[in-house]
């Protein structure tokens, strides 16, 4: 089967589909439970003259992606897919995922909490730094004419740039219904071709379950939004 021109086998496909489908379906069954127990709790987002929104917004929709992303890594587990999974890449998808949940942690923390900025930065750049020495991390910049030039000990800045500066990105455009979400679905589907076309299959995969998730919550934050992903959700 080819999608792209991108060579995916029948078995590969239907996992992927099912990661995608589970991630969706559990955001949309999830995201109105976290709502309610937000507004229970009065864990809300109030209007203010910097804000667009004219009424309070609960902005813990993050729990809900994250556990639409969970909830399809493990139907894919529980139906022994991690053999049609395993390519070199594996390791690297651990500390990615792993860095993810540890970027949610400080996110919901601030959601809940609302951390100053500094110790906020600072456990960011700790994620980011134990993310770089468990080995996912930029060691070469490929340029035309050139080739790879190897950044050396540039790589840890760099690295640490490079995520706390995405993270930070997302959260900054999570103002609009539907931006950030929006943003990130694009991303993670485009990611999701690009790991498939060079052949990272396990990476894909945590793509297609970020698509999923972020697609059912876009039903829940579009114009007019019900929820915010707040900054867990944009930190994941």
């Amino acid at each position: 089967m080819t999608v792209f021109s991108l060579p995916i086998s029948n078995t590969l496909y239907s996992y992927l589909l099912v990661a995608g489908l589970t991630a969706c379906l559990a955001v949309l069954i999830t995201t109105p439970i976290v709502r309610n127990f937000a507004l229970q709790f009065d864990q809300v987002d109030l209007p203010s003259s910097r804000k667009l929104h004219g009424k309070p917004m609960v902005r813990l929709g993050g729990i809900a992606i994250c556990f639409g992303v969970a909830a399809a890594l493990l139907m894919v587990v529980s139906l022994r897919g991690t053999s049609v999974f395993a390519d070199p890449s594996g390791p690297s998808v651990l500390v990615m995922i792993m860095g993810g949940l540890g970027f949610f942690a400080i996110g919901l923390a601030d959601d809940l909490f609302n951390l100053a900025p500094l110790p906020r930065l600072l456990a960011q750049l700790t994620v980011s730094t134990l993310v770089w020495q468990a080995g996912l991390k930029i060691e070469e910049i490929p340029l035309p004419g050139l080739g790879a030039i190897d950044l050396g000990w540039l790589s840890l800045p760099l690295t640490l740039l490079w995520l706390t500066g995405v993270v930070n990105a997302m959260n900054w455009i999570d103002g609009l219904d539907g931006l950030a979400a929006g943003v990130g679905a694009i991303a993670a589907g485009a990611s999701a071709l690009i790991c498939l076309q060079s052949n990272h299959i396990a990476s894909a995969l945590v793509m297609v379950c970020l698509l999923g998730s972020l697609l059912g919550f876009l039903v829940f934050n579009f114009n007019p939004a019900q929820i915010f992903m707040g900054d867990g959700g944009s930190y994941l």
